[in-house]
This record gives structure tokens, C-alpha cells and sequence, in this order.
């Protein structure tokens, strides 16, 4: 649900913050210092938005052997393992294959499967929901039995913090494209406008759109905290530690628009530079 109300939302967002800095642009009729200060601005305001993800994400679900501890007493779970491991005293006995097909127990922890919960029965209730039985890692309680359902226990978390952030940054960077698009053009003489497009493409395929999905996609496998394993080998990553995930991504996006900062600022410096040498030469 939030994934879909996010490209609903912040899609759009970016769309009009496209056209606005085109607007912007053209009205107030900025020149190659006023479109740098320009961009200057927008990319020091997203650097300044980035650090407000990192308390806007969920708490990490507990998970048994992954995020919290398998524990006889639901007093005494502990909330961070040093290293995940889906085995424990409850299903030692199990053999347990390493798949990912979570059960939610009556404890409120969300097991990998009905297997590592220690289950050893199920049925099917009216509505179709297969309840698993005797599972004999799950806490049992005066309220309920050791018992688990298919499917992750719910958590309650409010994502409308995290989608405002994400609508402000997604206009702020739109915003940033235009200006910096027409500096391009405009630093530099006619003839080589055509030679500085062709260039800028190309490196921003070979510094970006290239590496950059397996950059990003190792980055965020270090958080990981439990891949699909099949005949000895790693496949795809099936829980991640969600708080690592989240500093990792937003930490690495905000060095990425810091540096951006950084050549942008740059780029003013030169642009005043050539311009004060420009008045100079003129008054002489």
C-alpha cells in the first residue's frame, strides 16, 4: 500500500516540479549565475530534507532467529541477535529447510515457517485460514495457545511522515533538472552545445546508469539478513534488516547529493570568475 500510494503521489510530484523550474526559468529570465545559484539552492535544501528519512521508517518487525531471539518467555525476548540463525532447541529436531514462508504465532513474533515455529499440526477454519498448531516455539499464554497463521504478524506504522518527505525531495530534485539542463547549454559557445549534450549522456550512463544498479543492488544486500539458499548456492535476499536498509540507502543517497553540492558549487565559482574576468576586460 505504500509503495502504491507512493508512486501515485511522489510520480506526479516530480512531473510539476519538472515544468515549475522550467517556469521558473523562463520568467524570471535567469541567466548562468542565477540558474546556478538556482540549482545551488534546490540541491543544498535536498541535502538538508535526505536526514529526515532516517526517523521516518518502521521499527523492524520481530522476526524469531532473525531480528529477535527464540525465548521460552515472551518477558525475556531480546530485541537483536548478533548473528540470525533460524535454528534453536524448539526445532532442533525439525531439519527445517531454509525457505521463507512466514507464520505469524499467537506471541505476536513472526515466524520464517510453520516448521521453525515447531508446529506439528494445522486445519483450515471457515474462512479459508490455515491455523497451524503445537508449535512449540511459539510463548504460549493465558490467552492463547502456541498456535500460527500464514502470513507476517501485523505491525501498526504511520508511512504518511515518510511520503511527505519523499514528495518534498522528489520536487526538490525535479526542480534542480531544468536549471541545470539549460546551464549546460549555456556554458558553452553555439558550436559546441551539440558536442556537451552527446558528452553528458555519455557519462552519465557510464558513471550511472551502468553501475549504478549493481552498486545499489550490493549496497543494499548488506543488509540482509537472510538469503534463499538452494542446492548450495545464494539467490535473492528474503528479509532485510529494515533500519539497516534505511541508513544504508538514505546515508549513500545523501552522499550522493552532498558531491552534487559540492560540483555545483564549483560551478558558480567558475561562472563568477568568468564573469568578473568578463567585466574586467570590458572596462579596459
Amino acid at each position: 500500500m505504500a509503495a502504491l500510494l507512493t508512486g501515485v503521489i511522489v510520480i506526479p510530484s516530480a512531473i510539476c516540479g519538472n515544468i515549475i523550474g522550467g517556469i521558473i526559468v523562463k520568467k524570471l529570465k535567469l541567466q548562468k549565475r542565477g540558474m546556478a545559484i538556482m540549482a545551488l539552492t534546490l540541491a543544498f535544501a535536498s541535502v538538508i530534507t535526505i536526514p529526515f528519512f532516517f526517523f521516518s521508517g518502521c521499527p523492524q518487525k520481530p522476526r524469531a532467529g532473525l531480528s529477535v531471539q527464540y525465548t521460552v518467555d515472551a518477558e525475556t525476548m531480546v530485541l537483536a541477535l548478533d548473528s540470525p540463525n533460524l535454528d534453536a532447541e524448539c526445532n532442533i529436531g525439525c531439519s527445517c529447510p531454509t525457505t521463507y514462508l512466514p507464520v505469524c504465532g499467537s506471541d505476536g513474533i513472526t515466524y520464517a515457517s510453520p516448521c521453525h515455529a515447531g508446529c506439528t499440526g494445522y486445519h483450515s477454519s471457515d474462512a479459508n485460514v490455515t491455523m497451524y498448531t503445537e508449535c512449540s516455539c511459539v510463548v504460549q499464554s493465558e490467552e492463547a495457545e502456541s498456535t500460527a497463521i500464514h502470513g507476517e504478524c501485523p505491525q501498526e506504522c504511520s508511512y504518511y511522515f515518510h511520503l511527505a518527505i519523499s514528495v518534498v525531495l522528489s520536487s526538490i530534485i525535479s526542480l534542480i533538472s531544468n536549471p541545470v539542463a539549460m546551464l549546460k547549454i549555456r556554458a558553452v559557445e553555439d558550436r559546441d552545445k551539440s558536442l556537451v549534450m552527446g558528452f553528458t549522456n555519455l557519462m552519465s550512463k557510464i558513471l550511472a546508469y551502468i553501475p549504478g544498479p549493481v552498486v545499489w543492488g550490493a549496497l543494499i544486500d548488506m543488509s540482509c539478513i537472510l538469503f534463499q539458499e538452494s542446492c548450495g548456492e545464494t539467490g535473492n535476499c528474503l528479509v532485510y534488516n529494515t533500519d539497516q536498509f534505511r541508513n544504508v540507502f538514505y546515508g549513500s543517497l545523501l552522499g550522493l547529493k552532498s558531491l552534487d553540492l559540492i560540483l555545483i558549487s564549483s560551478a558558480l565559482a567558475v561562472i563568477i570568475y568568468q564573469l568578473k574576468q568578463e567585466k574586467a576586460q570590458w572596462y579596459s
